[in-house]
This record gives structure tokens, sequence and C-alpha cells, in this order.
């Protein structure tokens, strides 16, 4: 199995119908497993939450079904973010992700940010962009 970590900006893409085809296969990929922090719960789940998208919901919560593994939030977390920041320019919510990603393991990270963006700079971490997947 494949362990993979999807960026918000994929379920995000996901959701809105964007590279459907590309996002469906990679989320009917029977050789993936996904893993996840828990705040990716965090950054997706309250707009949707509060404006009662109900579908997006449903999405959301099942794929966070097939999550294996999640990496709880601690402050083991936050150092390991503030560390990956200082590495590269990365915002405060990616630094968490990547933070996340290398302990669970990941194979692939992937995301909707294109080549070029300092998440693709990120070291020890093999970053895919969506449509390339």
């Amino acid at each position: 199995m494949k362990r993979t970590y999807l960026d918000s900006s994929v379920l995000i893409q996901a959701v809105q119908g964007v590279d459907g085809d590309k996002t469906a296969r990679l989320l009917e990929d029977p050789e993936r497993e996904f893993v996840a922090a828990t705040f990716l719960k965090l950054e997706l789940l309250p707009q949707p939450t509060f404006h009662k998208r109900k579908a997006e919901l449903a999405f959301l919560e099942a794929f966070f079904e097939r999550v294996t593994e999640w990496r709880e939030a601690d402050e083991e977390l936050v150092q390991d973010a503030l560390s990956e920041a200082r590495l590269v320019p990365l915002t405060a919510v990616d630094a968490i992700h990547v933070a996340a990603a290398k302990p669970l393991g990941c194979d692939e990270f992937i995301t909707a940010e294109k080549p070029g963006k300092p998440l693709h700079k990120v070291r020890n971490l093999k970053v895919s962009f969506l449509p390339s997947v």
C-alpha cells in the first residue's frame, strides 16, 4: 500500500469538482492508504458545517473515515512544523501538514499547489502536484 497524505487543496478541489477524473482515481486507488493530521479536520470542516453544506460534509467525513492513521495535534507537532518553516517559507498549516506527513511514513504528499510554490521545496518528502498524479 502506498501511504498517501492529501493536502487540503486536493480535497477542496474534489469537493468543487476540479480535476474530477484525477481526484476520483486517486481517492479510489485500492493501492493507497491515506494518513493525515487532525488539523486537516480543523482546516476543512468549519465552513461547510457553518453553512450547512451537507454534500460537502458527507464527502469529507467519508474521506476521514478512510484515513488509516492520524497525527494528533500536540506541542511536538507544532515544534516540528516550526522547524520545517525555518527551512522553507511555508504557511503555518502547510508546515503542520509536512511535519505530520514525515513521521507518518508517507510515500507521497499530494497537493494542488503548483510546482514552484514553497511546498514543493520541502526536503525528505515526495511532494506531487495533483495534475501529474
